[in-house]
């Protein structure tokens, strides 16, 4: 559950690290976002990694991947 922290502010909910992984198992990549994320689809063909966010007024972001 998330809290108010001492200055009376929400933690921001998600995460802001992608780990990718090969068919193995292995770890092969860590992504890490300037923003929080909820949620997130991959975009294979224009190598965009596509994030929502409920942190902010802007609740769809676009990362290039490498």
């Amino acid at each position: 559950m998330n809290r108010p922290s001492a200055n009376n502010q929400m933690p921001a909910s998600g995460g802001d690290l992608i780990r990718v992984f090969n068919q193995e198992g292995e770890k092969i990549m860590t992504y890490h976002l300037d923003t929080y994320i909820n949620g997130f689809t991959i975009d294979e063909r224009n190598r965009l990694l596509i994030g929502i966010s409920s942190n902010s007024d802007q609740p769809i972001y676009l990362f290039h991947l490498e």
